[in-house]
Parts: structure tokens; sequence; C-alpha cells
């Protein structure tokens, strides 16, 4: 009986799948595209790399695209024109049009994380003023494939720079129907640099559930992660007396409370920084160079929250904040929260120590 058991076992882990496709026999798709055609359809372009048996260049980068009513029929019909299978596996971005992304993501971020074919942790961006598709048709410069150059970006610009807030499809998807929560997601404009086309990180689109709004420059990007305490090792201009001074944010702490008068909630946000700066500076120009960084900070964070509660779209997080530590307040004016949000008062408190 121990040997019958053996052998079962031994034949599941050493078996292959019984689906197994070999590399050459797919095409691996590195990043998609959604626009939408002059008559109303789903324009869906495929970033592919093609593998060729020339050892000098055994992967290249082509596009295809297709139309459909739906972007699910216009992947199914880019499939249905390929050779081999399509896999999408390693689609670690989607790229969308402005005109989609104010029609609405839903659907596509659905298909996405619930499909299993496509990449739950797929980046998704939206493409400023130019269709989505343009995108492909710049240079990339670090790897073969625009895609992952720019998923790799949206890495290093979060880590180091803070000016873009890069999202995964499967943390947008919870918000595609929630009326009370807005976010964040990177946006990307094509510029002409040194006579070539580049795509690049230009700040970030807000969106109120699946639906584009409006968006966030690099500079107010960066403001919303300071709030948020999401960045670090990011670069921080602040004025001087003698013209701007670069200053680098070491550390970064926020802490969002939450006080009552009745049922209406009042906040009060407090920002701690630590900076340092390559420039040298004297012991009695460190304080005024800490109260710049302070009041560059504060008012930052102030304008931003204006421009927030002008939309009446809470992606700061104090929605979030309500439901999980007054969950029984939060559902008696959860109703009315839009119209809250625009009005409540929050007081910013930002401090500055400049470490070295």
């Amino acid at each position: 009986m121990k040997r019958l058991i053996a052998l079962v076992l031994i034949t599941l882990f050493v078996a292959g799948r019984w689906d197994y496709r070999d590399i050459k026999d797919q095409t691996i798709v590195a990043g998609m595209s959604v626009d939408l055609t002059e008559g109303g359809q789903n324009l869906v372009t495929f970033e592919m790399a093609q593998i060729s048996p020339n050892r000098q260049t055994p992967i290249k980068m082509v596009t295809l695209s297709s139309a459909g009513e739906t972007a699910q029929e216009a992947i199914h019909s880019v499939a249905g024109d390929l050779s081999h299978t399509l896999y999408t596996g390693h689609a670690w971005l989607l790229l969308l049009s402005e005109q989609v992304a104010r029609q609405g993501i839903g659907k596509l971020t659905t298909l996405i994380t619930t499909h299993p074919e496509y990449y739950m942790a797929t980046d998704i961006a939206v493409v400023r003023d130019v269709p989505a598709k343009d995108v492909f048709n710049c240079e990339a410069v670090s790897t073969s494939f625009i895609s992952y150059e720019l998923n790799n970006g949206f890495i290093t610009d979060e880590r180091f720079v803070g000016k873009t807030n890069p999202m995964y499809a499967y943390q947008i998807y919870p918000l595609l129907r929630d009326p009370y929560r807005g976010y964040l997601i990177p946006a990307i404009s094509i510029i002409e640099k040194n006579g070539r086309k580049v795509a690049e990180n230009n700040g970030s689109a807000i969106f109120q559930q699946d639906c584009l709004i409006g968006f966030l420059s690099p500079e107010e990007t960066q403001m919303f992660r300071i709030a948020t305490g999401k960045v670090q090792n990011a670069n921080l201009r602040v004025p001087m007396r003698g013209g701007p001074a670069s200053l680098e944010i070491e550390e970064c702490k926020s802490k969002l409370r939450v006080t009552w008068r009745g049922d209406a909630p009042e906040f009060a946000l407090e920002v701690e920084l630590k900076l340092s700066t390559s420039l040298l500076v004297k012991t009695n120009e460190m304080a005024a160079l800490e109260e710049s960084a302070r009041r560059t900070v504060t008012a930052g964070i102030r304008l931003l929250q204006r421009d927030a509660q002008a939309l009446r779209c809470d992606y700061l997080g104090f929605a979030d904040l309500l439901y999980r530590r007054h969950p029984a307040r939060w559902n008696r004016i959860k109703h009315d929260w839009p119209q809250l949000f625009s009005e409540l008062a929050c007081t910013v408190e930002v401090r500055a120590e400049v470490l070295y």
C-alpha cells in the first residue's frame, strides 16, 4: 500500500502539465493599450515579443491592433489573427486613453483581476492628450519594450522621486464601486526629447469609482505622497533667499487624526520630515532652510486638500480612517459623505528637520 501511495505521489510531481505549451509556440504580451475609435469601438493594441530563430535578434518588439464592441471582443480578435497562443501573463502595463478612462474602466479592470490568463499586478495608467497606442511608438532606452521600461519607471519614481502613484489592477478593483473613496493612478505624456519621442510620467490621474475626473501635476502628486507618508529618498525643492535649494527626504511620517463635534468629523494631519542636503549650510541658515521646507509642504498639502474638496473626491484617506476607526459613526454619515467632505475642516501641521 505504501509503495502504491509513493508511486501516485511521484507521478503527480514528475508528470508534466497536460496543457503545457513551449515558449516558441506562444506570443508573449508585454503591454496593452485601449483607445476608442471614431465609431465608438474599443481599439486594443498589444506590444508583443516576437521570438525568432535568428541568434542575432532572437526577440523583437511588434505591435498588433484590433477593434471590437468591447475590449474583450477586440482581444479575442487579436488572438484569432495569430498563429501562436496569446500569452498575457507577463502583460505588466495597461494604458488607457483619456476617452476610455472618462467613460469608465470597470469592465477592463474586472477582466484583468478575475480572469486567470491575466496578471493581477498589472499597472494601469492614463495617457494624456494622445491615443494610448502612440506610447508603443516611443523609443525605449533601457529595454526592448516600452511597457517594461514604463513599469520599471513607476517603481523607480515611487521609491526615489515620489511624483507618481502606481496602483495595481487588484488594488483598484475594490474601489470601482466605492462612492466614498477616490484614488490616483499614473498619468503618462509623450514629449520630444533630443529629436525623439519619449513617454514619461506626468503626475497622476484622479478617479472616482471607475471614471477619470481630473489630473494632478508631478509636484501635486509628490505632496499627496508626503501627506500620506508614502515618500522616501525623494528630492524636495524649497525657495531660499539666494535661489531654490534642493533637499533629500530621508524619512516621512504622517498621522491623520479625527475628533468629533456632534456627528461632524474634524481632522488634523501631522507630517514629520527628516531631510538632508548636499549644500554647505551654515548653522545660522539651518533654521531658515527648515522653515522654508515646512512652509512649502504645508502650503502644498493645503492646496491639494482644497482641490480634492472642490472635486468632492476623497483620495486623501479621510473616509478610510472613519470606516476603520469609527464604523458606527461612519455608517450614520456615509451617505452624505461627498457633501461633508467638501466642507470638512482639516488642520495641517508640518515639522521639518534638516539632519545634515
